[in-house]
């Protein structure tokens, strides 16, 4: 036998070769000693992943059967039975097999007898739901389907499901530690034997750590997938047949590919009888155009997704649908089927719902709303006929009365006639209270702002009422900042209601003391309160103080009267002003009203005339001719003779077609008229028709005005008068003054003596001349360097709103301005005594 030559060497080398074959000999072991100890690890490792994939098995068998067995139990769906019963039959093969691979491990067999016994208990419960539900017996399958027993019972079995799992892995992390405990060993017998061999076995020990790893890696990936593999496909199933929303998908050509199990619920008939179909089969025939267009924009790329509305196509009667069947609603939220940027979608997902329910309440609701459109303008109407049959006799007593008042009664006349104008005028105002309330809730009231001097619109409220509170013998004054701007922008008219209906509760419900009206800013805000001294309002009503018809109690209301209009109207008012309204009282200390609204100040307009430069009021229209348009024979003589009060040459006709010939008459005659009062509502032909017609016939707003005389007090008529050609409106009942200023407005041309007033008895001419020279009295104290300066200014305000009743006009408008002065600063002592001279050489 030959030997080898290294091996010859080997031997010749006496204790060399021993030494190298004990290197050799120890090298071959350690190797052979890591190699055996590695692959008995490696095939522990390999062993402990089929374990894990035996587990995953079982678990993702047991929840197909479980949301199979839900599925069945509520649809009934054949198919689902079918899956049912092979996710137990494949279950229990793998838990038997799972029973064999670890039946070497104690802890871990009697582990898997835990779930197996846990799980055969969910499968006999599964089976006896199915059971129930194949004979009929649907709600107790139901139940026992979501019974929290069960739901007890799935959670045991997932808990057992992680304590294998985790025996497992610590099984697993046990292996490990003893495979790196005699890798080590090896590495050192290695490292003892030959630093050589040691380095190729570092490098044959790297090489299959870094396998070890790639297979671990490899191994949990492919778990985790398979695991949210199966999950995403169970929690896909589950929506896929429980959506309420019918999903399809449609490809290029409109041919349905896909529809969802609810797709049944949603157009009445099986899944299966939509696929293959075209789109517009399912669409009613009025509303396919729309429903192509939409598809189109999405095949062509030109919309990404869409919401379209349509009904459905009516079933024929052999195929479900029954005769006359209404069609359903349907809304689609359709989008494209992209799967690259750039090029055409490859179809259409469509998700479909029934909207039938709401839209009958779309349909019910617009009904409704047209119903109360109707009564709304109904209401208006009756508002606005009321107004005018209630108006016009009303314009006959007053007008009547305040004629009779002029005429020179006697003294118990005149008590009696002054009854019947305070009554009527009562009347009025709960007249206009109401209508008020009536048009800010039909939002119908509008705000005429303009530029207002709120000192003038204050002073002109407390004139107003001056009169009133001294009857009853109560002071009032008025108190205004001196920071409140020149001028304001907003409704002089709303502010001056507000403010008397505030002034006459406080002086109504006042029996001695005073009361005040004070204006302040601050904050932005403007702020005027009206303050009394009077019953005050007991804390439990402050809340409902500003609600329609209330009123503190029903003593105040029997023994001061009243509606309880007025505080809900102008809590209403000032709301539409962006402010509030608000009270603060308590019984027996009187109570203070405040109307808080944002200040709005404007540039202020040119200031003032000196007190010996102020200027002449102007005078009211006479000797003018005018033709009067009035059907109602009260009425006709009534404006006739306000008419001839105010010194008017005015012609009557009684209907709106009478008006055009009347006016070519007197043209032809040589005596136009030059202006027309007409009235609205006319037998044969209403003012409104009249009007436009007068300006088509060639009759402008500068050579012939027209004001419109009427009982109609809504904005709309207002608007709709100027939309006929008129240009001012005034509202009845008629008052010989306001008819003046609008007429003078518009014929400015001559002057004529104003209105007669009222004729005033002689005592109350002798006080008001006792105030006049009290007045002055304290007005010569100030200027000598005495005190009295509130006495002064209280008796200029209370001068200046009762002067022109007396016939001193130019006193009370000097009394105002030096009001105006006195009340911004001091002035100085000669400049204050030629202003008294004045005001003395005016009285």
């Amino acid at each position: 036998m030959r030997r080898s030559p290294v091996l010859a060497s080997l031997m010749g080398s006496g204790p060399s070769l021993v030494a190298g074959f004990t290197l050799l000999l120890s090298c071959g072991c350690s190797a052979a000693l890591l190699a055996v100890q590695s692959r008995s690890a490696f095939g522990w490792v390999q062993h402990t992943f089929e374990v894990g994939a035996a587990l995953d098995t079982v678990q993702i068998e047991a929840m197909r059967a479980e949301i199979n067995r839900r599925g069945y139990v509520m649809t009934g769906d054949a198919a689902q039975r079918a899956t049912y019963a092979r996710s137990v039959a494949h279950a229990r093969p793998a838990l038997a097999r799972l029973e064999r691979m670890v039946a070497d491990n104690p802890a871990q067999r009697a582990n898997v007898a835990a779930l197996r016994g846990r799980l055969n208990g969910r499968f006999d419960e599964m089976a006896l739901a199915v059971r129930w539900r194949d004979q009929g017996r649907t709600a107790a399958a139901v139940a026992l389907t979501g019974s929290a027993a069960g739901k007890r019972e799935t959670a045991i079995v997932v808990a057992a499901l992680a304590r294998v799992r985790d025996a497992e892995q610590r099984l697993l992390v046990a292996r490990k530690a003893r495979t790196a405990r005699l890798e080590r060993l090896g590495i050192a017998t290695g490292l003892a034997s030959a630093t050589l061999l040691l380095v190729l076995a570092a490098f044959v020990l790297r090489e299959r750590r870094r396998q070890f790893a790639d297979l671990e890696r490899t191994h949990a990936r492919l778990e985790r997938d398979m695991r949210l593999r199966a999950r995403a496909e169970a929690e896909l199933a589950l929506l896929a047949d429980n959506a309420t929303d019918a999903v399809l998908r449609l490809g290029r050509d409109g041919l349905c590919l896909y529809a969802s199990p609810s797709a049944q619920e949603t157009f009445g008939v099986a899944p299966a009888a939509l696929i293959g179909e075209p789109l517009h089969h399912f669409v009613h025939r009025d509303d396919r155009g729309a429903v192509a267009a939409s598809f189109a924009r999405l095949i062509a790329g030109e919309a990404l997704r869409d919401v379209v509305t349509c009904r459905q196509a009516p079933r024929e009667v052999g195929a479900g649908g029954e005769k006359g069947e209404t069609p359903r609603w349907l809304e689609a939220s359709v989008r494209a089927i992209v799967d690259t940027p750039g090029r055409p979608p490859r179809g259409v997902i469509a998700a479909v719902r029934d909207i039938t329910a709401r839209k009958r309440l779309e349909l019910a609701l617009e009904a409704a709303r047209a119903s109360a459109e109707v009564a709304t303008q109904a209401k208006s109407s009756f508002l606005a006929n009321m107004s005018h049959e209630i108006r016009t006799p009303m314009n006959g007593v007053l007008g009547f009365t305040d004629l009779l008042l002029a005429a020179a009664p006697t003294e118990e006349q005149r008590r009696y006639l002054e009854l019947m104008a305070d009554s009527g005028r009562a009347m009025m105002r709960l007249l206009n209270d109401i209508l008020d309330l009536a048009k800010v809730e039909a939002g119908e009231m509008r705000l005429n702002e303009e530029p207002l001097d709120l000192r003038h619109v204050l002073r002109r409220c407390v004139g107003l009422m001056t009169a009133v509170a001294e009857q009853k013998g109560l002071a009032l004054r008025l108190e205004v900042a001196p920071a409140l701007p020149p001028r304001l922008l907003g409704d002089p008219l709303r502010y001056r209601q507000i403010v008397l209906n505030l002034l006459g509760n406080a002086i109504k419900f006042t029996a001695a003391g005073e009361v005040v009206v004070r204006a302040d800013v601050g904050g932005g805000r403007l702020r005027v309160s009206v303050a009394d001294s009077g019953i005050g309002i007991a804390p439990e009503r402050l809340g409902a103080i500003f609600e329609e018809f209330a009123q503190a109690d029903r003593t105040t209301e029997r023994h001061y009267g009243g509606t309880g209009l007025g505080l809900a109207v102008s809590a209403k008012m000032a709301a539409l002003m962006n402010g509030t309204l608000s009270v603060a009282s308590a019984p027996g200390e009187g109570a203070t009203f405040t109307l808080d609204v944002p200040l709005r100040a404007v540039a202020p307009a040119a200031e003032p005339a000196p007190l010996g430069e102020a200027p002449a009021p102007a005078g009211v229209i006479g000797g003018v001719r005018v033709l009067i348009a009035e059907d109602h024979d009260i009425n006709q003589e009534l404006v006739l003779a306000v008419a001839r009060q105010i010194g008017l040459d005015a012609t009557l006709v009684s209907d709106g077609d009478e008006v055009l010939p009347a006016i070519a008459a007197a043209n032809a005659a040589g005596r136009p008229y030059a202006l027309v009062l007409m009235d609205m509502q006319m037998p044969r032909m209403d003012g409104l028709e009249a009007t436009r017609r007068l300006r088509a016939a060639g009759h402008d707003a500068a050579t012939l005005p027209v004001v419109a005389l009427t009982a109609n007090a809504f904005v709309d008529d207002v608007a709709a008068c100027r939309a006929a050609g008129m240009q001012a409106h005034v509202a009845k009942p008629l008052r010989a003054a306001e008819l003046a200023e609008t007429v003078a407005r518009f014929v400015p041309a001559r002057a004529a003596p104003a209105p007669s007033s009222p004729a005033i008895s002689p005592a109350l001419r002798a006080r008001f001349a006792t105030r006049t020279e009290a007045t002055l009295a304290a007005l010569e104290s100030l200027a000598a360097g005495g005190g009295g300066r509130d006495e002064a200014l209280d008796g200029l305000h209370k001068l200046a709103g009762t002067a022109r009743l007396f016939g001193h006009e130019r006193l009370g408008e000097l009394a105002a301005l030096l009001e105006d002065r006195l009340s911004r600063a001091a002035l100085a002592n000669d400049e204050l005594r030629a202003a008294v001279g004045e005001l003395r050489a005016a009285a």
